[in-house]
């Protein structure tokens, strides 16, 4: 007697039953970031549960229109697997919203399964590029040339009070930065930098710089370690046996491991009796009393003179 077809139908569950055989597909999740900065790549995985071999992925980043009259922004999604894809994020996306979702082609059909991503924008420079017209760059410490010059064509030097000396290098020994080393061995022992706006060595002419609102300049320290320092203005006065009249300092400036962008106001610290029509030089002056060592690094990169803004 030969068995009916309820007989193989039974006998096909049962194995089904002991062998675990199962046509139903894995289970898929991604796995990623929940926050992207904007210009930035980011690693996406699928996570297949149970894992399973022969399977076909295929990636992609959908922007979400969160506000109407948002640009759409097209992220490039690399070919992935299982093991990951990697997305890049344009820098113009700005703030977005994307859903990553990945697509698992198995022989029981297709999964798919996504993440939602925020992306952020992307952060200012620290020091703007391009630079603004109304930038004017006293120096950017690009050029080693001799005599020393920098880019309004003034001399440039250190200087030293009471046993302290600071000492720079710039462009070859340091490229695009100037690196001020300094030592200041006894409690009122200071020393510092000078640029002249205009004039070559010892003979430093007047610049009118009553059209600026602000300087401009960034720092880091040179050896991990913390400094303070203050950015000083000075005037020029032809009558005075140093060629100096009134001296502006800003407040402490703290110098950290991080490159930072440092603006002074110039109406914040210029004596009321200040010329402006005789701009002579800006540096940096370093005090024993601000530090917590007698020695270190700073770097300085780029100063430059920041016009005012004209009135509407």
């Amino acid at each position: 007697m030969k068995p009916g077809p309820r007989i193989f139908m039974a006998m096909a569950l049962f194995v089904a039953s002991v062998c675990g055989c199962s046509r139903k597909p894995p289970k898929v999740k991604v796995e990623g970031p929940e926050k992207v900065e904007a210009g930035t790549e980011a690693v996406f995985k699928a996570i297949v549960t149970p894992d399973k071999d022969g399977l076909k992925f295929q990636w992609k980043a959908d922007w979400r229109q969160d506000r109407p009259g948002e640009a759409p922004c097209d992220p490039v999604v690399a070919k992935g697997d299982a093991a990951g894809v990697k997305v890049l994020f344009p820098k113009d996306c700005g703030a977005a919203t994307f859903n990553v979702t990945v697509a698992a082609t198995a022989k029981g059909g297709v999964v798919k399964a996504g993440r939602e991503v925020e992306v952020l924008p992307a952060p200012e420079p620290v020091w703007p590029d391009p630079l603004p017209a109304s930038w004017k760059v006293l120096n950017d410490y690009e050029n080693p040339g001799d005599p020393r010059a920098n880019n309004w064509g003034g001399f440039f030097g250190t200087w030293g009070f009471k046993g302290g000396k600071c000492g720079i290098q710039y462009g070859e020994k340091s490229p695009h930065v100037l690196k001020v080393s300094f030592a200041l061995p006894m409690g009122d022992s200071s020393c510092g930098t000078f640029e002249y706006l205009k004039g070559g060595r010892g003979k430093p002419a007047p610049v009118d710089i009553r059209g600026f609102d602000r300087i401009a300049l960034m720092m880091k320290s040179g050896d991990d370690k913390t400094h303070y320092l203050r950015l000083e203005v000075v005037e020029l006065d032809p009558y005075a046996a140093t060629l100096q009249g009134y001296v502006g300092q800003s407040e402490l400036l703290e110098v950290g491991p991080a490159w930072k962008r440092y603006e002074v106001r110039l109406d914040a610290v210029l004596h009321p009796m200040f010329d402006r029509r005789m701009g002579k030089q800006v540096g940096l002056k370093i005090e024993r009393k601000d530090q917590k060592h007698a020695g270190g690094v700073v770097l300085l990169d780029n100063i430059a003179f920041i016009t005012k803004a004209k009135e509407k």
